[in-house]
C-alpha cells in the first residue's frame, strides 16, 4: 500500500495518488477534508479515482498537523511506501519516522532550489536509507522542477512509488522508472539499499 501525504483539494498529492492507483497500486491519501458538502465531494472524487480515504481527517483545518499525520499513518499498518507530497517542513520528520518504524520506502517531494527558478529541467533525486535501523528501505528526495506544465514530474513520482510498492529495490525501481519514462535528463541519482550503493548521473537515450 502507498500512503500519499498532502492536500485533498489541490497540489501534487491527489495527482500522484491517482496515477499510482491507475498503475494498479493500492493507494491511501493522508490529508484533511472539510466537514460538509465540500468535503463530501472531495472524498467522492477520491473514491472515483480508486484512491482510498480511510486516513482523510474531516476537519476545518486546511493542512495536517504532525500529530494528525502520525496517528493517520498508524491506522495504515500495511504501508510499503510513504510519499510526502506536501513540502511542509514540519511533516517531514513524522513521515520519516513512520517509514522507519514500518520499514517502508520513503519518497519526499522537495521544493526546487532557488537557483533552479525558471528552469524547465527535471529536478534532482537523492536517495539513501531512511534510518540506520531500516537501512534496507530506500528513501528518495525528489526535487520538483520549477516548471512542470504536463505533470511529467508527478508521473515520475507515481511510477517510482508503484515500483517500490511492488517490492523492487531502490536501485531497480529508480532505473526502471527512468528507463520506462524515457527521461532525457536527471541531474543526480543516488540510491542506497542492501544490494548496492550507487551514485550515478542518468541520461536518456538522446544523450
Amino acid at each position: 500500500m502507498i500512503a500519499v501525504i498532502g492536500r485533498v483539494d489541490a497540489g501534487p498529492a491527489v495527482e500522484v495518488a491517482r496515477r499510482a492507483a491507475a498503475a494498479g497500486a493500492t493507494v491511501e491519501l493522508v490529508a484533511t477534508a472539510p466537514v460538509g458538502r465540500v468535503g463530501d465531494a472531495a472524498v467522492a472524487r477520491l473514491a472515483g479515482a480508486r484512491i482510498g480515504h480511510a486516513a482523510v481527517l474531516r476537519s476545518p483545518a486546511t493542512g495536517l498537523e504532525p500529530a494528525d499525520l502520525d496517528l493517520a499513518l498508524r491506522y495504515l499498518p500495511d504501508v510499503t511506501v510513504v510519499v510526502l507530497a506536501d513540502p511542509s517542513p514540519e511533516l517531514r520528520g513524522p513521515a520519516e519516522e513512520a517509514a522507519a518504524w514500518s520499514g517502508a520506502a520513503l519518497v519526499v517531494i522537495a521544493e526546487p532550489a532557488p537557483s533552479d527558478a525558471g528552469s524547465g529541467e527535471a529536478g534532482s533525486a537523492e536517495a539513501g536509507a531512511s534510518s540506520d535501523r531500516h537501512a534496507e528501505a530506500a528513501a528518495f528526495v525528489l526535487e520538483r522542477p520549477a516548471r512542470d506544465p504536463d505533470g511529467a514530474f508527478l508521473g515520475v513520482v507515481a511510477e517510482l512509488a508503484a515500483r517500490l510498492d511492488r517490492g523492487e529495490s531502490g536501485v531497480v525501481a529508480w532505473s526502471g522508472t527512468t528507463d520506462r519514462l524515457a527521461l532525457e535528463r536527471v541531474a543526480r541519482a543516488r540510491v542506497r539499499d542492501t544490494e548496492a550503493a550507487v551514485s550515478d548521473r542518468v541520461a536518456g537515450a538522446s544523450d
